[in-house]
């Protein structure tokens, strides 16, 4: 009987099969083989897909960054011309004092507010605030998230007629607001007998209205009293309390100048608003088109357009907000539509209003109903082609988006069909909502005195050091942990009232530093055993088990002591 023949062995590649080795095994190790090279070409390949395409955006970025700056100086340049012209301006002013003192006192309720709320934050929130937001998410919100949205907010609300008591309650409340979030991020700082922001903007309140009675409109006088006032107060206080240091000086001259700033705004836009209302109480007392656009009934097409244009950028409701702005805007729509057509400017010429008559009786714009009700007849019965809005956007090329346009319209539908008493509310809301335009101001001061403090530190010596040297020869110690940190020798001068502030600062300093040093003993200690087993050095992971780790020890003794 004869015995079969062994099987041979299925062949295997000289770099994958040992004698001895299991076939399975050996053709699974090399399908992962296969599998981690495939994952290792195609993570390779994105990678380099993802970096071509980052390359790319970086040179159309280099490409386009030419026209992106000149594009940005071109927005901002009007802006930058507006502040210079306004800051500049010189000529006498006619602005009631009354006004300003309302404002200046708003802004410094304001600028009290915030300030108490950071004081309450850097002692009683500030652990709330560091588990919910912390420091980066604090400054975010103070110097860029709140400014923006109040700023929004606030213009939204004027535009919605929002009662002055609306407004107000959002700026204050945003003024808390952004006093908790500073006062977060001050609550480390050292900057000591800072001059109160408030107390600048309240002296030049009730400075002012003594310097319009004594120079009148002196634009230049009225400046130079009422902000000069606020910082000499400040800086006398200064130097009673011994606190009249270089950040001193300079942040009072910093609150000084926003004033100044502010009441330029203020002059310019309170006297813009004044122009407007007589423009459009002008307006509503014309008789006929040709007085609407100030011009002779002999005036060309080209005068009726001119006079349109000049009258038009300074009417429109997105621009002027002075009461009754969109009647005399659509009177003005009107004037120029009947006026710029021939055959209607001839009808107009030859009948007058009285043409009309027959047409405003079929008209919903009736001068007076059964209960009293007046309103202004501002297209004198002629039918118009188009809305005031089309005319503008026709002649101007839509300057204004077609939201404020389509707003603009509802407006005067809703008016134009509305009771009296219902109007007359409106129109009380309007006026009074004029000093709204300011709170614009106003909270822009408010929040840029509230935040500026913190960046003149710089300009300031830190109060102490952690190591011994000339600057820093004298030894203390904290009273809680008893870390040993040194002062400069007139340290009790500035900082005798700061001590317990100044304690926690540098057991925080302390100890962090302590954490970054052990941080890097356990890494060296880590390194030095992983070397000495990859390598089997018996001596070099003795060495490694016995490294020596003082900063983790005395972090470990200040956390017991603690």
């Amino acid at each position: 009987m004869a015995t079969a023949e062994p099987a041979a062995p299925p062949a295997a590649s000289p770099k994958t099969a040992k004698p001895g080795a299991d076939p399975a095994a050996a053709a699974a190790s090399q399908d992962g083989a296969l599998t981690v090279a495939a994952l290792a070409n195609k993570y390779r390949a994105e990678f380099e897909q993802t970096f071509e395409a980052l390359r790319a955006r970086a040179l159309k970025l280099q490409a386009d960054a030419p026209q992106l700056i000149q594009e940005t100086q071109a927005n901002v340049e009007p802006y930058k011309q507006d502040f210079i012209t306004t800051v500049q301006a010189t000529g006498d002013v006619t602005t009631p004092p009354g006004v300003i003192l309302s404002t200046l006192s708003w802004a410094t309720v304001l600028v009290l507010f915030s300030t108490v709320a950071s004081f309450a934050s850097g002692y009683l929130f500030a652990p709330i605030l560091g588990l919910a937001i912390g420091g980066a998410g604090a400054l975010v919100l103070a110097l860029g998230a709140l400014p923006a949205y109040s700023y929004y907010t606030l213009n939204q609300d004027i535009a919605a007629s929002a009662s002055d008591v609306t407004i107000r309650f959002r700026l204050l409340a945003a003024a808390v607001i952004q006093g908790l979030l500073v006062g977060f991020i001050l609550q480390n700082s050292y900057l000591s007998g800072a001059p109160i922001a408030s107390l600048i903007l309240g002296v030049a309140a009730a400075a002012y209205p003594f310097a319009a009675e004594k120079f009148g409109g002196n634009r230049q006088m009225l400046l130079g009293a009422s902000v000069g006032s606020a910082v000499g107060v400040t800086l006398v206080l200064g130097l009673l309390s011994g606190y009249l240091t270089l950040p001193y000086l300079l942040l009072s001259a910093l609150y000084g100048g926003v004033t100044a700033v502010t009441l330029q705004y203020m002059y310019k836009n309170v006297t813009a608003e004044t122009k407007q209302v007589e423009l459009v109480a002008r307006i509503r007392t014309c008789k006929d088109f040709y007085e609407i656009l100030q011009v002779d009934k002999n005036a060309s097409e080209d005068d009726i357009k001119r006079a349109y244009k000049k009258l038009a950028l300074q009417l429109h409701p997105d621009k002027c907000r002075a009461p009754h702005s969109t009647e005399a805007f659509s009177a003005l729509g009107s004037a120029y539509d009947v006026l710029s057509n021939e055959e209607k400017r001839h009808r107009y010429d030859m009948y007058g209003n009285e043409e009309a008559a027959p047409a405003r009786q079929r008209q919903h714009h009736h001068h007076r109903h059964g209960d009293g009700y007046f309103q202004y007849d501002y297209s004198h019965g002629f039918q118009s082609d188009f809305t005031p809005e089309e005319i503008f956007n026709m002649f101007f090329g839509g300057v204004f988006p077609d939201e404020v346009v389509r707003r603009q319209r509802n407006q005067q539908f809703r008016r134009h069909f509305r009771p009296r008493p219902e109007e007359e509310e409106e129109e009380g809301v309007e006026a009074e909502n004029g000093g709204g335009r300011y709170m614009l101001i106003i909270i822009l001061v408010a929040i840029f005195m509230s935040y500026i403090t913190p960046f003149l530190n710089s300009l300031s010596a830190p109060p102490f050091s952690l190591r011994q040297n000339s600057d820093y020869p004298i030894r203390r110690d904290t009273a809680n942990l008893r870390v040993p940190y040194f002062v400069q020798r007139d340290f009790m001068e500035h900082y005798s009232t700061e001590i317990r502030k100044i304690d926690k600062k540098v057991e925080e300093d302390y100890t962090y530093q302590l954490r970054v040093e052990c941080y890097k003993e356990q890494q060296q200690k880590e390194n030095m055993i992983y070397r000495a087993r990859l390598f089997g050095d018996a001596e070099l992971l003795k060495r490694g088990q016995q490294y020596n780790m003082p900063s983790c020890r005395k972090l470990e003794e200040l956390y017991a002591a603690g």
